[in-house]
């Protein structure tokens, strides 16, 4: 517990029939980013377009935000913070670095559409605001068409919702409600809990679920996912990125 097909060339066509073809996309609002506190995150790097800034974006961890200026694409993240020492902050206080001029972007979301079982889905996880469960239900729930959080039942869509949450480094909601008790999760949509990926890697004395359990006072009752698609038992009162399943056709 952490608190047309047939002008598609064949090999193409047998990817997407087999559901191994993953499509991301990236999404992010067409309104400036606050100016500070923002740090250039590494050198400039080629860009056609905005998506394309916008996707390397979405695969740097750190990176909250971007710029496309004369073909080059600048990623920005928030400030590192100030480690301390006994004596007082470790350097002096420096304003942050200055933004070259033009708009920024930032990234709010990244999302994968992909087959599975015969269906083509989208899954999106929205990265602009950690949500308590049921704003994240919410969050997912006004989507058109409407999305809930993710129910996995094989390492396939397993991997699909990693896709997106990885590149963040942030956990976020699955539509699971936990239990004490064996079989420990019950999916939102009461289908079998018959695939499941808890995390037994990070803390092998006391594994998922119910790793933990014991030291905690808010009540363990819903199932996250971490960065390397792991899931644990959680408190559904704390944040999360909300991850939003959609069933496109």
């Amino acid at each position: 517990m952490r608190v047309s097909s047939a002008a598609l060339p064949a090999a193409l066509l047998v990817a997407l029939l087999s559901g191994g073809l993953c499509q991301r996309s990236y999404v992010y609002p067409r309104r400036e980013a606050p100016k500070a506190p923002l740090e250039p995150l590494g050198a400039p790097l080629p860009a056609p377009s905005l998506t394309g800034c916008a996707s390397r974006c979405g695969v740097q961890p750190r990176c909250a935000a971007f710029q496309l200026s004369g073909g080059l694409c600048r990623l920005f993240a928030p400030p590192a913070p100030t480690e301390e020492e006994p004596g007082g902050p470790l350097g002096p206080d420096l304003p942050p670095a200055p933004l070259p001029a033009g708009p920024l972007h930032l990234l709010t979301s990244t999302s994968a559409t992909y087959l599975y079982s015969g269906r083509r889905w989208r899954t999106t996880a929205l990265l602009e605001r950690a949500l308590p469960r049921s704003a994240a239900v919410a969050a997912c729930n006004s989507l058109r068409p409407t999305g809930h959080l993710p129910v996995i039942h094989s390492a396939e869509k397993n991997a699909h919702v990693r896709s997106v949450l990885t590149p963040s480094g942030r956990d976020g909601w699955l539509g699971m409600a936990t239990a004490d008790l064996p079989p420990y999760g019950f999916w939102d949509d009461h289908s079998p809990l018959d695939w499941t990926n808890w995390d037994g890697v990070t803390s092998p004395e006391s594994p998922e679920p119910n790793g933990y359990a014991m030291n905690d006072t808010l009540p363990v009752d819903a199932a996250a996912m971490d960065p390397a698609g792991l899931w644990y038992d959680t408190s559904s009162r704390l944040e999360n990125v909300p991850l939003c399943d959609q069933q496109l056709g």
